[in-house]
Protein backbone atom coordinates (compact mmCIF):
# COMPACT_ATOMS: atom_id res chain seq x y z
CA UNK A 1 0.00 0.00 0.00
CA UNK A 2 1.68 3.63 -1.05
CA UNK A 3 1.95 5.85 1.79
CA UNK A 4 -0.08 8.53 0.56
CA UNK A 5 -2.71 5.66 0.76
CA UNK A 6 -5.66 7.24 2.81
CA UNK A 7 -5.63 3.88 5.04
CA UNK A 8 -1.79 4.40 5.59
CA UNK A 9 -2.30 8.34 6.31
CA UNK A 10 -4.91 7.14 8.86
CA UNK A 11 -2.75 4.71 10.28
CA UNK A 12 0.08 7.47 10.89
CA UNK A 13 -1.96 9.43 12.64
CA UNK A 14 -2.29 6.55 15.57
CA UNK A 15 0.04 6.51 18.29
CA UNK A 16 2.68 3.29 17.86
CA UNK A 17 2.63 0.56 20.38
CA UNK A 18 5.53 -1.89 20.67
CA UNK A 19 5.49 -6.26 20.08
CA UNK A 20 6.88 -6.26 24.08
CA UNK A 21 4.19 -3.63 24.82
CA UNK A 22 1.07 -5.19 22.95
CA UNK A 23 2.02 -8.87 24.33
CA UNK A 24 1.64 -6.92 28.04
CA UNK A 25 -2.28 -5.67 27.13
CA UNK A 26 -3.78 -8.77 27.40
CA UNK A 27 -5.28 -9.87 23.84
CA UNK A 28 -4.37 -13.50 24.66
CA UNK A 29 -7.97 -13.82 26.47
CA UNK A 30 -10.57 -11.10 25.02
CA UNK A 31 -13.88 -10.58 22.98
CA UNK A 32 -14.00 -10.57 19.32
CA UNK A 33 -16.33 -8.97 17.27
CA UNK A 34 -16.07 -8.62 13.19
CA UNK A 35 -17.15 -6.52 10.67
CA UNK A 36 -17.76 -6.26 7.34
CA UNK A 37 -17.81 -2.13 5.84
CA UNK A 38 -16.35 -0.75 2.50
CA UNK A 39 -12.97 -0.04 2.67
CA UNK A 40 -13.67 3.54 2.10
CA UNK A 41 -15.20 3.82 5.43
CA UNK A 42 -11.78 2.67 6.85
CA UNK A 43 -9.71 5.23 6.89
CA UNK A 44 -12.79 7.49 8.88
CA UNK A 45 -13.31 4.89 11.04
CA UNK A 46 -9.72 4.78 12.30
CA UNK A 47 -9.23 8.41 12.56
CA UNK A 48 -12.17 8.20 15.25
CA UNK A 49 -10.70 5.25 17.29
CA UNK A 50 -7.44 7.35 17.37
CA UNK A 51 -8.14 8.35 21.21
CA UNK A 52 -8.53 4.99 22.25
CA UNK A 53 -6.42 2.89 19.87
CA UNK A 54 -2.75 2.20 19.25
CA UNK A 55 -1.48 0.91 16.02
CA UNK A 56 1.38 -2.26 16.40
CA UNK A 57 5.03 -0.74 15.16
CA UNK A 58 7.67 -2.90 14.63
CA UNK A 59 11.18 -1.43 13.62
CA UNK A 60 9.00 1.57 11.43
CA UNK A 61 6.67 -0.85 9.71
CA UNK A 62 2.79 -0.32 10.86
CA UNK A 63 1.85 -3.64 7.98
CA UNK A 64 2.99 -6.51 8.78
CA UNK A 65 3.20 -9.66 6.12
CA UNK A 66 2.08 -13.11 7.80
CA UNK A 67 1.77 -16.73 6.59
CA UNK A 68 -0.95 -18.74 8.60
CA UNK A 69 -0.76 -22.75 7.97
CA UNK A 70 -4.21 -24.68 9.48
CA UNK A 71 -4.18 -27.97 11.29
CA UNK A 72 -7.01 -30.16 11.66
CA UNK A 73 -8.00 -34.12 12.14
CA UNK A 74 -8.32 -36.60 9.14
CA UNK A 75 -12.74 -36.16 10.04
CA UNK A 76 -11.97 -32.21 9.47
CA UNK A 77 -13.66 -32.07 13.39
CA UNK A 78 -11.89 -28.00 13.37
CA UNK A 79 -13.64 -27.25 10.48
CA UNK A 80 -16.71 -28.20 11.01
CA UNK A 81 -16.98 -27.22 14.79
CA UNK A 82 -16.70 -23.70 13.24
CA UNK A 83 -18.93 -24.33 9.92
CA UNK A 84 -21.60 -25.62 11.94
CA UNK A 85 -21.47 -22.63 14.66
CA UNK A 86 -20.22 -25.22 17.47
CA UNK A 87 -19.96 -22.23 20.37
CA UNK A 88 -17.24 -23.64 21.77
CA UNK A 89 -14.40 -24.48 19.33
CA UNK A 90 -10.68 -24.59 18.55
CA UNK A 91 -8.26 -23.71 15.38
CA UNK A 92 -4.89 -24.83 15.62
CA UNK A 93 -2.24 -22.85 12.93
CA UNK A 94 1.51 -22.02 12.78
CA UNK A 95 1.88 -18.02 12.07
CA UNK A 96 5.08 -16.65 9.98
CA UNK A 97 5.61 -13.31 11.09
CA UNK A 98 7.65 -12.56 7.92
CA UNK A 99 9.37 -9.35 8.25
CA UNK A 100 10.47 -10.52 11.47
CA UNK A 101 11.52 -14.15 10.37
CA UNK A 102 9.44 -15.37 13.81
CA UNK A 103 6.68 -18.14 14.02
CA UNK A 104 4.42 -19.09 16.26
CA UNK A 105 2.10 -22.22 16.97
CA UNK A 106 -1.16 -21.58 18.43
CA UNK A 107 -3.97 -22.88 19.94
CA UNK A 108 -6.91 -20.59 19.65
CA UNK A 109 -10.33 -21.30 21.35
CA UNK A 110 -13.72 -19.69 21.42
CA UNK A 111 -16.18 -20.54 24.46
CA UNK A 112 -19.82 -20.24 24.34
CA UNK A 113 -19.19 -16.57 26.21
CA UNK A 114 -17.83 -15.64 22.83
CA UNK A 115 -14.24 -14.95 24.51
CA UNK A 116 -11.27 -15.77 22.54
CA UNK A 117 -8.50 -17.55 24.01
CA UNK A 118 -5.03 -18.14 22.55
CA UNK A 119 -2.11 -20.30 23.84
CA UNK A 120 0.89 -20.17 21.81
CA UNK A 121 4.76 -21.16 21.58
CA UNK A 122 7.14 -19.73 19.60
CA UNK A 123 9.07 -22.31 17.44
CA UNK A 124 12.03 -22.10 15.19
CA UNK A 125 11.30 -19.73 11.91
CA UNK A 126 8.59 -21.50 9.13
CA UNK A 127 8.65 -24.41 10.94
CA UNK A 128 5.96 -26.70 9.78
CA UNK A 129 6.60 -29.49 12.11
CA UNK A 130 4.92 -29.94 15.90
CA UNK A 131 6.59 -28.76 18.49
CA UNK A 132 7.07 -30.89 22.22
CA UNK A 133 5.26 -27.41 23.11
CA UNK A 134 2.87 -27.84 21.05
CA UNK A 135 2.01 -30.97 21.61
CA UNK A 136 1.57 -30.09 25.33
CA UNK A 137 -0.99 -27.26 24.38
CA UNK A 138 -3.05 -29.15 22.24
CA UNK A 139 -3.36 -32.43 25.22
CA UNK A 140 -4.21 -29.73 27.70
CA UNK A 141 -6.61 -27.58 25.66
CA UNK A 142 -8.18 -29.18 22.63
CA UNK A 143 -11.22 -31.16 22.74
CA UNK A 144 -9.76 -33.52 19.62
CA UNK A 145 -6.52 -33.40 21.02
CA UNK A 146 -6.58 -37.63 20.75
CA UNK A 147 -7.23 -37.51 17.03
CA UNK A 148 -4.44 -37.17 14.95
CA UNK A 149 -3.90 -34.41 12.71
Amino acid sequence: MPPEHPVMTALAQLAPISLLASEKVKLQDRQDTKYILPASLLPGLLSHCQQDYHVLEIEGVRIQNYESTYYDTPKLNAYLDHHNGHLNRSKIRVRNYVEFEVTFFELKSKDNHMRTIKARTQVPFRSQEMPQEGQELLEKNWKHAETAL
